[in-house]
């Protein structure tokens, strides 16, 4: 079987595996992995996945980041989803691929795993309140804007899909506006509107390096997760 990855941003396809990811392109990761980095947003991962499809992926899988809704997730936090809400709809995710992913995860790290429900939206959301609401609201764990859309393409397909996911943000926290603003859609720094939002805000500089902190933890599961698909999908 042949999986079709969807991945929104450079440093979640680097933990992947690619040494050098290249948006708007189907990359090989050994015969069986096919990569596609898509920049973030629902509509950018559905292209991305119906691509992977005409590729020929025979499942897909959406692999990133995401944010905690519940207080008890932690950064590294890895989700491996039973259901993502997207849409007034819910989509399972297939049990067969994530037992066999779960089987692969290194026995000798401490996982803290997550199958709770995963909800998609199609802005960002950086307000804690708001982040708490939409936990009470749909009764999801985490939050993030592809994996909808990579199962509603899985479902158009009859195929089956997973989604991989390891929590950066905590629940409490607010996302400084150059964590958003200064970066463009696949993740790239773009310095000069990066130091211009933090110029007008250098208070958030301490919440900038605390999440630069937290997306390694959070790269560091990904990259096990990547390794562990890797094995699983080599044979």
């Amino acid at each position: 079987m042949r999986l079709g990855i969807v991945t929104a941003l450079l440093a979640e396809a680097r933990s992947l595996g690619l040494r050098r990811p290249r948006p708007g392109q189907t990359q090989c990761l050994g015969d069986h992995l096919l990569v596609r980095l898509s920049g973030m947003g629902p509509e950018r991962a559905s292209l991305a996945a119906q691509q992977l499809l005409e590729d020929g992926a025979q499942a897909l899988v959406s692999f990133g980041t995401a944010a905690a809704l519940q207080p008890e997730l932690r950064p590294g936090t890895l989700c491996l989803p039973q259901e993502v809400l997207w849409q007034e709809q819910r989509w399972p995710t297939d049990e067969s691929l994530r037992g066999r992913l779960m089987a692969k995860l290194p026995a000798r790290r401490r996982w803290t795993v997550c199958s709770r429900p995963l909800l998609t939206v199609a802005e960002a959301c950086v307000d804690p309140q708001a982040k708490e609401a939409l936990g009470r609201r749909f009764g999801a764990a985490a939050l993030d804007m592809e994996s909808g859309a990579v199962a509603a393409a899985a479902a158009g397909a009859q195929v089956p899909w997973l989604a991989v996911r390891a929590i950066i943000d905590p629940l409490q926290r607010r996302l400084p506006r150059a964590a958003l603003g200064g970066v463009d859609a696949f993740g790239r720094l773009q310095p000069r509107v990066f130091l211009g939002l933090l110029s007008r805000r250098p208070q958030d500089l301490p919440v900038l390096m605390l999440l630069g902190r937290d997306l390694d933890t959070a790269s560091t599961s990904l990259r096990l997760a990547g390794e562990a698909l890797r094995q699983e999908w080599s044979l």
